[in-house]
C-alpha cells in the first residue's frame, strides 16, 4: 500500500496483562507512529484489552478487530509488539495469515515488523517455521502422554455410561421378540445405536444382566474379544449341535 490516494483505515490494538497496567502508553505510541506516516486514527478503530493475559483464548477487543479484518473494513493494523496479537507463535501467525488473505497490512511499531516489507515477510515465514515446530512438539508430547497412560493401565476416553437393567431388558426384548432393527431400538430406548449394539452383545455373551451393588444400575463394559473367551460347548454324540437356549431375559428371567 502506498501513501498516495485516500487515507488508509488504520486500526490500533493495545493489550496489557494486569489491571494495574494501562494501555495509554501503547495507544499513544501507535497514534504518534500513525501521525508520522500521515495516517488518521479514530477511537472507533482503537481496540484495548486491559487486564487480559496473553494466555487467555478470549480477548474481546482482539476478536472485534479480527472481525473487521475478515470483513476488510480496515487497511492497516498497528500494534506495539508481536506478542500483543496472539497467545503463541501459532496464534500470531494465524492473525497474520487472516490479514494477508484480506490484503490488510500489519505493523508492530516497536519491533520494526511490517508485512509490506521484505524483512517483514521473512519474519512471517520464520514464524511459520517455528509454528510448525511447535505443532510437532505438541503432537509428540500428546502421543508420549498417551503411551505412558496406557503403560500405567489408565483407561482413556470418555467414562462408561450407566444403563438401567430395565433398559437392557427392553433392548433384548425388542431385538429378540419384536425383531426390530438397531436403529428402531435406539429410538425407542433413547440410546445411541452403536451403544445399543454393544449392550446387546454384552448381555448375550454374559448370559444375563450385570448386577450393580446399588441394585438398580450397572456399568456395562464393552466386552473384549481377547480376554477370557467363553469355552466352546462340547459337541454331543451324533454330531448334532445342542438345541438353542432362550435368552434368560426375554424368557422372563431376572439377574
Amino acid at each position: 500500500m502506498t501513501d498516495a490516494g485516500p487515507s488508509p483505515r488504520v486500526a490500533l490494538y493495545a493489550r496489557v496483562s494486569t489491571t494495574e497496567q494501562h494501555t495509554e502508553a501503547q495507544v499513544r505510541d501507535l497514534t504518534d507512529y500513525a501521525a508520522r506516516m500521515g495516517w488518521a486514527t479514530s477511537p472507533e478503530f482503537t481496540f484495548r484489552d486491559e487486564g487480559v493475559s496473553g494466555l487467555r483464548a478470549n480477548r474481546p477487543e482482539l476478536d472485534r478487530l479480527r472481525a473487521l479484518v475478515r470483513d476488510r473494513r480496515v487497511d492497516i493494523v498497528l500494534a506495539s509488539k508481536l506478542d500483543r496479537l496472539g497467545r503463541s507463535v501459532m496464534g500470531v501467525l494465524q492473525f497474520y495469515e487472516e490479514a494477508a488473505a484480506k490484503g490488510v497490512r500489519v505493523i508492530c511499531v516497536s519491533q520494526g515488523f511490517d508485512t509490506d516489507t521484505a524483512a517483514g515477510r521473512f519474519m512471517r515465514d520464520s514464524l511459520a517455521a517455528v509454528a510448525a515446530f511447535e505443532r510437532e512438539l505438541i503432537v509428540e508430547r500428546t502421543h508420549a502422554g498417551l503411551r505412558r497412560a496406557r503403560a500405567e493401565g489408565k483407561r482413556l476416553g470418555r467414562p462408561r455410561a450407566e444403563t438401567s437393567k430395565e433398559t437392557l431388558r427392553q433392548i433384548v426384548a425388542l431385538r429378540d421378540e419384536r425383531k426390530l432393527s438397531w436403529r428402531q431400538i435406539a429410538q425407542h430406548v433413547r440410546v445411541p445405536t452403536s451403544r445399543v449394539r454393544r449392550l446387546y452383545r454384552t448381555v448375550s455373551e454374559t448370559g444375563g444382566l450385570p448386577v450393580a451393588p446399588s441394585g438398580g444400575v450397572s456399568k456395562v463394559p464393552t466386552p473384549s474379544l481377547t480376554e477370557n473367551p467363553p469355552p466352546a460347548e462340547p459337541m454331543p454324540e451324533g454330531g448334532q449341535p445342542p438345541p438353542s437356549k432362550k435368552h434368560p431375559i426375554s424368557a422372563g428371567g431376572s439377574a
